[in-house]
Formats: structure tokens, sequence, C-alpha cells
């Protein structure tokens, strides 16, 4: 009895810590090397605020979460066209409202596990 009350309470934090994003899986060293190599992220934007041919990503954890951020990688055509509250917040900062397209482009198609290193090197910026 004490063994399954035990458990029941570590699922339910275990539950909570997912939800409340506090349980993040990814290695920020792998996202690092991820970003300058195969994603080829680096080819557009910069680490800092400042623009390349992208938005610079200094900070971009504070306007995204990582759900969204894993839309946006994986199919950000699609993101951009069914204009979701975080992505309408992003065409207004970005000063790109009328843009009938995203500027950006996916170079590779990644893995789960490259996205979850991908998105923990993006919340050191």
């Amino acid at each position: 009895m004490k063994s399954r009350l035990l458990f029941a309470v570590f699922a339910m934090f275990a539950a909570f810590a997912v939800s409340a994003g506090m349980a993040r899986a990814g290695d920020a060293a792998k996202g690092k090397e991820i970003f300058n190599g195969p994603a080829a992220c680096g080819e557009c934007h910069r680490t800092t605020a400042k623009k390349s041919g992208g938005p610079g990503l200094a900070g971009v954890m504070a306007h995204h979460t990582d759900e969204w951020l894993i839309r946006w990688l994986k199919e950000p055509k699609k993101t951009w066209e069914e204009n979701d509250p975080e992505t309408a917040e992003m065409k207004k900062r970005l000063k790109q409202q009328n843009a009938e397209r995203p500027g950006m482009k996916v170079r590779k198609n990644l893995t789960d596990e490259e996205l979850a290193d991908l998105i923990e090197y993006l919340h050191t910026l």
C-alpha cells in the first residue's frame, strides 16, 4: 500500500514537471553541434540579437515554448499558415504580419532527439 502511494505521488510530480517544462531531455552541447552542423541554422541566424538572413536567436526562448518551436522547426510553413497566437505574436514582433510565407527553410529534417538537443541549446542563448 505504501509503495503504491509513493508511486502515485512520484507519477503526479513527474506529470507536473513535464507539463511545467521542468523536464527537458535535450543536450545543449549536442544542440550546438546540430545548430552549426547538419541543421545549418547558423547560415541564416546569429546566436546574438543581431539579425542576419533571419532574426537573431538570443533570448528566443523568452518568446516561444518548446512545443511551438518543435512544430516550427518541423513545419514552418504549416505553422505560419495556422497562425496560432504564438505565431501571430512572432509575426508582429518581426514585422511580418503581411508576409505570405515564412522565410524559414528547413535544411534537414531533424529527429525528435536532435530537436530536443537543439531546443536545449536555444535555452542557453
